[in-house]
Order: C-alpha cells, then sequence, then structure tokens
C-alpha cells in the first residue's frame, strides 16, 4: 500500500471503525483525506467515526462539509438531521415527573 493510495486508507479506516478503534480510524480516514479532501465519502465516513467516538459536534460538522460537497448524498442528510434533532431534544429542558 502507498501512501497515495487513499481507498485504502478508507478501507483500513473502515475496520478500525467496525472494531472500535477509533482513534486509529481516524488517523485513516485523515490521511485518505489529505489526499482528497473534497471527495464527500470521505467526510461522511469520519462523521460515522466521530459520532461513535462520541463526538458528536464534530460529526454534526463532518456531515455538513459531506452534504455541502454533495448536496443530495442522501445518507450524510439522514446522519446530520438524526443528530440535529438529537441535539434540539438534548437542549431542551427536562420536565420533572408530574408525582
Amino acid at each position: 500500500m502507498t501512501p497515495e493510495d487513499a481507498c485504502a486508507h478508507f478501507g483500513l479506516s473502515d475496520v478500525y471503525h467496525r472494531k472500535g478503534m477509533y482513534d486509529m480510524a481516524l488517523a485513516e480516514i485523515n490521511e485518505a483525506m489529505k489526499l482528497k479532501p473534497r471527495w464527500p465519502f470521505y467526510h461522511k465516513k469520519m462523521g460515522n467515526i466521530l459520532e461513535s467516538a462520541g463526538d458528536i459536534d464534530a460529526a454534526i460538522g463532518q456531515f455538513e462539509m459531506a452534504v455541502s460537497l454533495k448536496p443530495d448524498y442522501e445518507e450524510a442528510l439522514a446522519n446530520l438531521s438524526r443528530l440535529m434533532g438529537d441535539k434540539k431534544v438534548a437542549a431542551k429542558p427536562k420536565k420533572a415527573p408530574k408525582c
């Protein structure tokens, strides 16, 4: 594998992501993105990894970038909508239960 092989880095990021090795997955997807920074699929993958790692704000940023590069990217739009909805729900104050 050569450093220029963005697809190999993407593939490795997927393997590491599935194994829960988020730091390694992020390192690999970062390498892929250095080679193809405007490839929306890499931004979506990074968003997925960041979401799995619990960094929701950063994940939202990556999904937004994917959509800005490919406005009809349904998976990224769905992820973005779901996470933004989750943030709206989380931002609402919780009501005390009625006795």
